[in-house]
């Protein structure tokens, strides 16, 4: 019982110092910003209230040399189940690969024209990726810059701390296994004592 106890302290104290991370959700100046390889232009603000979106936008992109044109859309939380909780989503999934095709991407929705087996719409997905991807290896080291050395002197002297409470568990753990190994030997020899009376009284 000890050891569990000793175990499950352990790990809370390591969890209570951990950071969560979460996945945060994209805006739509993120997702125009990720684009870098789609180089948007001539965007202007589209009804997005009807999709259930939070913002939306229509932009023109060269493909190929053409300029096409798409639709972008933001939305509080996963893209596919708010849109499609809307009538006019369901009709544009339903024309999907004749006159709008849907592509859906965490809470981004993307909506391509003429596009044949979403060609462009999984290359907007991709950039999309990438951007994020590059965003966030800029975000991190320019975190690491300025973090200040009282900062990484507390946290090395946390983790200290941690690995002297691992150790100490480890020593108590092992002195709870030591002292049950001797009530155990203690209870096996009472049991032998009582035997052995027993046996002189009969």
């Amino acid at each position: 019982m000890l050891k569990h106890k000793l175990i499950f302290l352990t790990i809370t104290i390591i969890c209570l110092i951990s950071t969560a991370c979460g996945q945060s959700s994209l805006d739509i100046n993120n997702v125009v910003n990720s684009l870098e390889d789609s180089s948007l232009y001539d965007c202007t603000e589209t009804n997005f209230q009807s999709l259930n979106a939070i913002a939306g936008l229509s932009c023109l992109v060269d493909q190929e040399n053409i300029a096409q044109s798409i639709e972008i859309y933001t939305f509080e939380k996963s893209s596919s189940d708010e849109c499609l909780n809307t009538g006019i989503c369901h009709l544009m999934k339903d024309q999907s690969g004749t006159k709008k095709f849907l592509s859906f991407e965490k809470n981004v929705l993307f909506i391509t024209y003429d596009d044949i087996d979403g060609k462009l719409g999984k290359t907007l997905i991709k950039d999309l990726r990438n951007g994020e991807n590059s965003s966030s290896n800029t975000k991190i080291t320019q975190e690491n810059e300025s973090i200040h050395p009282d900062t990484i002197s507390k946290v090395q002297s946390n983790k200290a701390n941690i690995d002297l409470l691992i150790d100490w568990s480890n020593s108590m753990i092992t002195f709870s296994n030591d002292q049950n190994q001797k009530i155990q030997k203690l209870q096996d020899e009472i049991h032998s004592l009582k035997t052995e009376i027993e046996t002189l009284n009969h």
